[in-house]
């Protein structure tokens, strides 16, 4: 049977905003010289210092290039602690002076004249003149109107985690824990929130985030609590965000049963990609599965279906990962070949096999990745688990890591420290230029499923395991 906690409730989440790639979004998410989160007022994570003083005035920010004494000088919240310059912020969002369309572009949450302001933007309540000062983009009677009653949205300033609606205080600034806007915090578009859905007011340029229906495990990017495997998680994989945050990770390949989707092809098990053998009929494939999106909505969800298709999560004989079935369709042997309707109940690990970041996944060819098996290049593939941990793009299996340019679908596809940058609303990006060096010379760190070594670290304090930054699945 298939089942997921009944009591998974996607309810308020932390907020953010989208990022056009896998790493994380925000000003000032990722700098080389923070350890992580501190402890809040609240007594959770999260920074306080710095930020705005007492009555809520917005801050003056340093732009890139110039100097500074510390992270909280800078627009981009990293000073190089060597040669006391702002060092150039993410590249999802945009520094002061670059042209933008909505506050959720910029590293202040402010774009006023069609240019992100140096200047963060203006808190609830205080005063203002226009409405694109505000943090929740609307200024009404000369103050700015929160956008919600109950949590601060991104870009306010704060004391403490507790305060935020992303549940993450930075640098004296709610800010952004994850790579998508979580449900209860700022957004233009249903494009930038995890849940996949913006709800604004008539003319309004913010809104909320909140979550399509159809399905109550959390959708990849949003904030969850689990160590390596968590059902609360579509992905059933939660993991450490640039931030330092844990998130539900992104799965590799196609996308599974319950995950967010904007059409058909984008699930496992859709057109154009594997799906599996009907149960018992001869070698007859599967009708391909469908995206179901609510009338008015961009996002669906990737519906479920028994037999599991090529790709969906499943359930391994070996760990406990998951609340999800073992019940995957039979696919196809390594020699094209047709197993026998049975195949799957007596060969289980042929059929359900972890992938790159340790998620168990429904193969699309029925064998067992046994130590030191090579995957041919250019073999059929739903996922990394039918390339024996290398990537998947396009149903066809990698004879390595992808380098810069190359296509991908999560980070784990990229070589070490290369993210792969997707783009909103899509289900693959290219590898990308590693981020600055960092100041003290040193390393690019991996990315989670990269990669690793004792010269070649995990980023975010992730363990190197068995040669890959990620956190065992039990």
């Amino acid at each position: 049977m298939h089942t997921r906690r009944v009591s998974l409730l996607i309810g308020s989440l932390a907020a953010i905003f989208l990022s056009a790639g896998m790493t994380v979004v925000g000003c000032g998410s990722d700098e080389s010289t923070d350890t992580g989160p501190g402890t809040g007022a609240d007594g959770g994570e999260g920074g306080t210092d710095g930020g705005p003083n007492a009555n809520g005035d917005a801050r003056i920010c340093t732009p890139s290039g110039s100097t500074c004494a510390a992270d909280t000088d800078c627009c981009s919240s990293k000073c190089d602690p060597d040669k006391k310059v702002c060092l150039v912020g993410p590249s999802a969002c945009s520094t002061p002076g670059t042209a933008c369309a909505v506050s959720p572009e910029c590293c202040t949450f402010s774009c006023v004249g069609g240019k992100c302001s140096d200047k963060q933007c203006t808190a609830d309540n205080a005063a203002c003149s226009v409405n694109e000062e505000c943090c929740g983009g609307k200024c009404d009677g000369g103050k700015c109107t929160p956008l919600s009653t109950t949590c601060k949205s991104t870009g306010n300033p704060c004391m403490g985690n507790g305060e935020c609606c992303a549940k993450y205080c930075k640098n004296g600034f709610c800010g952004t824990p994850s790579f998508c806007a979580q449900n209860g915090d700022a957004c233009s578009s249903d494009t930038e929130c995890c849940g996949g859905s913006c709800t604004k007011a008539a003319g309004a340029a913010l809104g909320t985030c909140s979550t399509v229906a159809g399905s109550a495990c959390a959708p990849a990017g949003s904030v969850c609590t689990g160590d390596g495997c968590d059902n609360f998680c579509c992905s059933l994989s939660c993991a450490p965000s640039a931030a330092g945050v844990s998130v539900c990770q992104p799965p590799s390949g196609c996308k599974p049963q319950d995950e967010l989707c904007k059409a058909d092809k984008d699930c496992c098990g859709g057109p154009g990609s594997p799906t599996g053998l009907v149960n018992g009929a001869g070698g007859t494939a599967n009708p391909p599965k469908t995206c179901t999106v609510p009338t008015g909505q961009t996002y669906g969800r990737c519906e479920f279906l028994q037999c599991l298709r090529p790709g969906d999560v499943c359930k391994t004989t070996s760990f406990a990962c998951g609340g999800t079935s073992n019940d995957c369709c039979e696919s196809e042997l390594p020699d094209g070949g047709t197993p026998a309707p049975s195949f799957c109940n007596s060969n289980p690990d042929a059929c359900c096999s972890q992938d790159a970041l340790g998620i168990p996944r429904c193969r699309a060819v029925n064998f067992v990745c046994a130590p030191g098996t090579v995957v041919p290049p250019g073999s059929k593939c739903a996922t990394s688990a039918d390339c024996c941990g290398k990537p998947c793009v396009n149903y066809v299996c990698e004879g390595g890591c992808v380098n810069t340019t190359g296509e991908c679908t999560i980070n784990a596809d990229c070589c070490s420290g290369l993210p792969c940058n997707v783009p909103t609303g899509s289900t693959k990006g290219t590898c990308g230029a590693p981020p600055s060096p960092p100041a003290d010379g040193g390393t690019t760190c991996s990315e989670y499923g990269q990669s690793c070594s004792d010269t070649q670290p995990c980023c975010n304090g992730v363990p190197c395991t068995s040669g890959l930054c990620i956190i065992p699945v039990r």
